[in-house]
């Protein structure tokens, strides 16, 4: 099912199921990362775990967003994220 979303650009539907996404909001483990947030918005493919130097993933491992980007500012501080993406051809 992962696999077949993924193929198809689904990204939005997947999140739906991430547990660090979950996690933000409140569960499965509320407090965990109190104050943080998300750099952006994954627009663009999972990124676990691709075969060494193609877009094929691993048959044996689901898809998934990793090494995602986590803010946290005092109150008075506004971060802007310019761009948050992937960068393929170091995966």
């Amino acid at each position: 099912e992962v696999a077949r979303r993924t193929a198809r650009g689904e990204w939005p539907v997947l999140r739906t199921h991430d547990e660090l996404t979950a996690t933000l909001r409140g569960g499965p483990r509320p407090g965990a990362f109190d104050r943080l947030r998300e750099a952006g918005e994954t627009h663009f493919p999972p990124t676990y775990r691709l075969v060494q130097g193609t877009t094929t993933y691993d048959p044996k491992r689901t898809p998934a967003w990793c090494d995602r980007i986590l803010l946290w500012s005092a109150p008075s501080v506004e971060l802007a994220v310019e761009l948050y993406s992937s960068v393929p051809e170091a995966v």
